[in-house]
């Protein structure tokens, strides 16, 4: 009673303090402070919180941190996650900023270990590009989550813009580069993908991504941030991009093919009609790229097609339509 830490449930583990999710409550109550909010500003509340947070720390490799202690995707407790150490340290040094308390700097100063160690104890690794990346997970080295990185190197970022860290810096400075090529990496033309080489972000998780690539342009204005951005979000927000390849002639009663192109995937409906009959509709799956349906005429003369594509990720209603003609000739 009276404690301001967050625990989160998990399957199988029970009620787990769950380091993230507290410093981004920290964050969240220092926007209160700074910036119109719908939170009212509570500085004796984040003094609370941050102490609370202080006391769970633990000492690793010389470095302060905020460990897990449940198994969680194939990792033994005790781990740290690098998405989690940035926005620790990010939020101390907004805290620093805010209330004036220099503890803030020593706590934040003291984890900056976790940046320079190898896992597993530290998050450092060798990313697929070769630079440096920092992990989300300290028991996965191979296991390049984007957002995560992201999420780091902003903290690092904003943490040494506030206090005017210089180890911070070249912290950031030295695994930039490697964000920079894997970023591009991540992006399916359509859609990104949670770790590089991965499977496809949830929704959740691309927003996440969109996100975080907004805040790097914000404060860094390189084009390869504020590009994918954009990007991102056109893909949440814009509906699919289709063309009809052909044929614009076929021959009755000789199998033919519906081709069309496809910006992102989607369920896609071929109709084709004549004298107001429907003779063909079919519907699929495609993903980005070109697709097809097998038809067959039945009939000479013009015969009216309808293509219609649904973009199944975001769950809006995301639909583009194209209409055009195909004539069917006689068999020789």
């Amino acid at each position: 009673r009276g404690s301001k830490l967050i625990f989160e449930y998990y399957v199988g583990e029970g009620l787990q303090l769950q380091p993230l999710v507290n410093f981004k409550q920290a964050n969240l109550m220092h926007g209160a402070c700074v910036k119109e909010s719908d939170l009212d500003c509570d500085r004796r509340g984040l003094a609370k919180l941050l102490a609370e947070l202080s006391a769970t720390a633990a000492t690793r490799g010389k470095f302060k941190t905020w460990e897990y202690y449940f198994e969680f995707g194939g990792g033994i407790p005790p781990w740290i996650s690098g998405m989690a150490q940035a926005t620790a340290i990010q939020a101390f040094a907004r805290a620093w900023e805010l209330l004036g308390d220099d503890a803030y700097l020593r706590e934040s100063r003291a984890a900056l270990g976790a940046f320079r160690r190898p896992a597993p104890v530290g998050v450092r690794t060798k990313g697929p590009f070769g630079g440096v990346h920092y992990l989300q997970y300290s028991y996965a080295p191979s296991l390049y989550i984007i957002n995560a990185f992201m999420q780091a190197l902003i903290g690092l970022y904003d943490y040494s813009e506030i206090t005017g860290n210089r180890a911070a810096r070249r912290l950031f400075d030295r695994a930039e580069p490697e964000v920079i090529k894997e970023l591009p990496a991540n992006d399916l033309g359509d859609w990104t993908t949670y770790s590089y080489r991965g499977g496809e972000s949830t929704r959740e998780y691309h927003e996440l991504v969109r996100e975080f690539a907004a805040s790097m342009c914000s404060r860094l204005r390189r084009d390869v941030y504020c590009d994918a951005a954009r990007d991102f979000r056109s893909y949440m927000t814009d509906p699919a991009e289709l063309e009809l390849l052909g044929p614009a002639r076929v021959v009755k009663g000789e199998p033919a093919t519906v081709r069309f192109s496809l910006s992102k995937l989607s369920a896609v409906q071929l109709t084709i009609t004549r004298n107001g009959k429907t003779v063909f509709d079919q519907t699929a799956t495609f993903r980005r790229g070109t697709g097809s349906f097998a038809w067959t005429p039945r009939a000479a003369g013009v015969h009216r097609v309808r293509l219609a594509a649904k973009e199944l990720r975001t769950g809006a209603d995301l639909r583009s339509y194209v209409n055009a003609t195909i004539d069917s000739r006689p068999a020789p």
